[in-house]
């Protein structure tokens, strides 16, 4: 499990602790990134033999630290997870239940049967859905819901497709599942229940008009127009990572908990 946390000092130990327990046969893996609060302290108060954290002082976004975790994890199967706890641990283990026939499994919150508790305000919904529609018109990709923090991955189905990705901020979700779909993997998509963090920490607009900045640049890459992905970098600052350009960032991380791997 990978578990990618900036500034969630007030709400990572509780998910914490409810991970480790369901998880105490796998790995958790923190990925700190540019933390600015005492969220590394708030790891200390988890002791669980399962637990791995790492500490990168370098801006590299939720994208590039679900990255970083994947680049350090061992497991066949592999997932990441929002840390304000939104998904609880036993749905997780429900998503990688779903690998036995599956390359890939997401969580969506807009498909019959999801149950979200409570309902997200309204202007989150709509940012929601039209993003959604701008994801799936820009990629065709099917999804009801490519944001869902909550999703699980073969590990030999990311090996195929991690040095293609390289958008580090919210549409990272985008970017991953669009390069598995061009490679044939299975991804199946299920209902999930939801319990809603009202503090959420993600500005609605501001974050909004990063990740379309993101899918644009996106699908200029995919695009006979993909000449000109260097000038749209210099107009529209998305902060793309290379996989070269992450491993440079990463090996400059703080080991907080033991990791048994020589490098990233």
């Amino acid at each position: 499990m990978i578990i990618p946390a900036h500034n969630e000092a007030g709400r990572i130990e509780r998910t914490l602790k409810e991970y480790a327990e369901v998880f105490a046969d796998g790995e958790i893996i923190v990925v700190l990134n540019n933390c600015t609060d005492d969220t590394a302290h708030a790891l200390r108060n988890v002791t669980a033999a399962c637990l791995r954290a790492v500490e990168i002082t370098d801006p590299i976004g939720k994208g590039g630290a679900v990255r970083a975790g994947f680049m350090l994890a061992r497991a066949p199967l592999v997932g990441f997870v929002d840390a304000d706890g939104s998904t609880s641990a036993a749905e997780m283990r429900r998503l990688f239940g779903l690998l036995a026939h599956a390359d890939a499994a997401i969580g969506s919150r807009w498909m019959p049967g999801a149950s979200l508790d409570p309902p997200q305000p309204l202007i989150r919904r709509v940012a929601s859905r039209v993003f959604n529609l701008l994801a799936r018109s820009l990629t065709r990709l099917p999804f009801s819901d490519t944001q869902c923090g909550a999703k699980a991955f073969r590990a030999d189905a990311l090996a195929r497709v991690l040095p293609a990705v390289e958008t580090a901020n919210f549409a990272f979700d985008v970017d991953l599942l669009a390069a598995l779909a061009r490679l044939g993997a299975r991804i199946v998509e299920v209902p999930i229940a939801w319990r809603d963090r009202s503090t959420s920490r993600l500005r609605v607009v501001r974050q909004s008009l990063r990740m379309a900045g993101a899918l644009a640049r996106l699908a200029m890459k995919r695009s006979r127009l993909h000449w000109a992905v260097p000038y749209f970098d210099r107009i529209v600052p998305t902060r793309p990572l290379t996989l070269h350009e992450l491993r440079a960032v990463a090996s400059n991380g703080v080991i907080l908990r033991t990791i048994e791997q020589d490098e990233l």
